[in-house]
């Protein structure tokens, strides 16, 4: 197939998708990237919207560029990954057949926005099928217009190749004495280290050797190392910088517990990730994280984004070890079973071929005029 995607092809879970489209399922994968400073990706043309992505209004200038684009490109299928914004130039361009990817739990961001409540009405209308990563994402786009039919719930999955427990037989940081949190995401407001470093300050009064690793980029940096200095946490917390995948995979791996106290999100694969190497999980208690973790049972759901409440469930986490142990068994065969990023890959390849073969067999003319906009575009 000849796939084009409307994306950030920076974006870690985007780029991943698109470069096993291209690379190992073998496809001709184009991107209209959002963006104007990007990573190539290896085999895949990226041609670059010609506008700077934070400054959204811009995108309606770019609604024409982006119609020439795709119809130059002539695709089997389009894609737009995230709904308000890349799914909305998608949608803009009348082409089909058009999948729409959501990431964020309400859809719509932030959710009491009537013009982007709007925009995502306008979008979902177009889309010929969708892409959810959890049962709270589809309710929200039927919520929004989207038809519960041609919704297909499933996560992108996890690398069990480079995800999974350490090898018994290899020495790992489990096996040292000093208890081992990770958290693997990137340094902005929203996933909120100041809190997972401020509970740090507690946990080590009840757990004196433990600490804090911390994974990642972004432009906190200099402010969450000002933090960790104020409360003389260096022995403790660790800012180790951006790894690959394989990187990322050995810290996790070998950690005790992970973390995360983002407040709102689609699927996370990194708590996905966590659970594939058997890393206990300590995560707020919203629905995105209720979708895979019973409290104390396979992971601790924390209520609130606040230090004391989180301090408590890593202490317990940490010095539990017959529930890490219970737990990394049951979250290992849960991933197994529903979360291999190549069985569900394959799966998504062949819904999109059928959606192909689907509009190839329909009333429209072939070609580019089989593919032409929707009237009112």
């Amino acid at each position: 197939m000849k796939i084009c995607f409307v994306a950030h092809p920076s974006h870690a879970n985007s780029r991943r998708w698109i470069r096993y489209f291209a690379n190992v399922l073998g496809h001709e994968v184009h991107v209209i990237a959002a963006m104007r400073h990007f990573e190539p990706i290896e085999g895949v043309k990226i041609h670059a919207l010609p506008v700077d992505h934070e400054r959204k209004w811009q995108y309606f200038l770019t609604i024409p560029w982006v119609r020439r684009t795709v119809r130059r490109i002539a695709p089997d299928v389009l894609i737009g990954y995230r709904v308000q914004s890349n799914g909305f130039l998608a949608a803009c361009a009348g082409y089909h057949p058009l999948v729409l990817a959501a990431q964020d739990e309400h859809i719509v961001t932030p959710p009491d926005s009537r013009l982007l409540r709007e925009i995502v009405k306008f979008t979902l209308r177009r889309g010929d099928w969708f892409n959810a990563w959890g049962d709270h994402m589809a309710a929200r786009m039927v919520e929004l217009g989207a038809p519960k039919e041609r919704i297909v719930i499933r996560s992108r999955g996890v690398d069990l190749s480079a995800f999974h427990p350490p090898h018994p037989e290899r020495p790992s940081l489990r096996d040292e004495p000093r208890p081992t949190v990770v958290t693997t995401r990137g340094l902005y407001p929203f996933y909120r280290h100041d809190v997972a470093v401020a509970a740090m300050s507690r946990v080590v009064e009840r757990v004196p050797d433990a600490r804090l690793l911390i994974l990642g980029e972004g432009p906190l940096e200099e402010s969450i190392q000002a933090d960790v200095r104020a409360r003389e946490l260096e022995r403790h917390v660790q800012l180790l910088g951006y790894f690959e995948h394989a990187g990322v995979a050995k810290f996790v791996r070998e950690a005790h517990v992970y973390v995360s106290v983002v407040e709102t999100e689609g699927v996370s694969s990194s708590l996905l990730e966590a659970m594939a190497c058997g890393t206990f999980p300590v995560v707020l208690n919203h629905p995105s994280n209720r979708l895979f973790l019973r409290h104390g049972k396979n992971g601790l759901l924390v209520e609130k984004a606040q230090p004391e409440l989180l301090a408590e469930q890593l202490i317990e986490a940490l010095t539990n070890s017959t529930l890490r142990d219970s737990a990394a068994r049951e979250n290992l065969e849960l991933i197994r079973r529903d979360h291999d990023w190549a069985a569900n890959m394959r799966k998504m390849e062949a819904e999109y071929s059928a959606l192909v073969q689907a509009a190839q067999a329909g009333p429209h003319e072939s070609g580019a005029a089989r593919r032409s906009e929707r009237a009112g575009l």
